[in-house]
């Protein structure tokens, strides 16, 4: 009785049960069949969540230091339900390979990979990955399965009386400073997702009505920076910090007010009012210069009024 093994590749390179992911990362996948001497019927097949796009780049090889190929040692099949986005794949191993392994155990290991696509399933949800082998006359294993999780946060953009603020625009940042753009597109109402190959990414707007989702990250530190602040109000000067390696940011909201609930969901503020030169700024240099030049003037006025006096 053959049994099978299915792991996903993490981000420090280790094969464990779930990983995490950006929409549009490649996920990459490893079945291992713990195939028995006298092996018959060796089917193996594989499912994957409408999340996941196979990349069609399975590659077989066996502890005998053997590389499978296809149309000779296997042959492999994959379709797409088109009501549930579900993609099967069927790997059939010939009869003359399995004739081959004539040792008590063999291992068999399958690699292959898919793509993160946009009908992810953001956490709390998972993309699933699930394999079983059919073999002999209609005998199964137990099925494996692994899970990729994407994340989101959400953005509240208000006034300093936590009420929603329209029209700010901002752009989201691998880096505190220069880095890469992520790329978003609009996801329906009120949210944003990273955007896919040939997607041309968009600005997130804010609205008076809604907080702003954004969705499809793995985990990690990102950046949003304000490219345009609301009418009437001052802008960012530096971009602020999204924290999301403990998973999805969630804010809390009372209709249009921002509820600071362990102060989750990333909240930004916008003031009004005159702001002042930053220090060390060309402003405050301005100012140096100007009340220098001042100083300079008006003890050349009184330089000038001693002497005229004493003449």
């Amino acid at each position: 009785q053959p049994t099978i093994d299915k792991t996903v590749k993490n981000g420090t390179g280790d094969y464990v049960k779930s990983n995490d992911a950006s929409i549009g990362d490649k996920v990459e996948y490893k079945v291992v069949i713990y195939a028995k001497k006298g092996a018959t019927g060796y089917v193996l097949t594989d499912t994957m969540t409408e999340g996941l796009t196979f990349n069609n780049d399975i590659a077989i090889t066996d502890d005998n230091n053997k590389t499978l190929t296809s149309g000779i040692d296997y042959t492999m099949t994959s379709a797409v339900d088109s009501t549930t986005g579900v993609t099967t794949i069927t790997v059939t191993f010939k009869p003359d390979y399995l004739n081959t392994l004539t040792n008590d155990s063999t291992d068999i290991t399958v690699t292959y990979s898919a793509t993160l696509n946009k009908d992810a399933v953001v956490y709390n949800g998972t993309n699933k990955n699930t394999a079983k082998l059919k073999y002999g006359h209609d005998a199964k294993t137990t099925t494996s399965e692994t899970d990729t999780y994407t994340y989101m946060f959400d953005l509240v953009k208000t006034d300093s009386t936590n009420k929603l603020l329209a029209d700010a625009k901002f752009k989201l940042y691998d880096s505190s400073e220069g880095g890469n753009v992520i790329n978003l597109v609009a996801d329906g109402d009120n949210a944003y997702r990273v955007a896919v190959n040939g997607e041309a990414g968009v600005e997130i707007v804010t609205n008076a009505a809604s907080k702003i989702t954004i969705k499809g990250l793995k985990r990690g530190t990102y950046w949003l920076e304000e490219t345009k602040a609301p009418q009437g109000y001052n802008g960012l000067t530096a971009r602020v910090e999204v924290d999301l390696t403990g998973g999805n940011n969630v804010a809390t909201m009372d209709n249009t007010t921002y509820v600071p609930v362990n102060n989750a969901g990333i909240h930004i503020v916008n003031n009004t009012g005159a702001t002042l030169p930053s220090t060390g700024g060309m402003g405050t240099t301005l100012f140096y210069v100007i009340g220098g030049g001042l100083m300079v003037a008006a003890v050349v006025l009184l330089v000038t009024k001693k002497r005229m006096e004493n003449k």
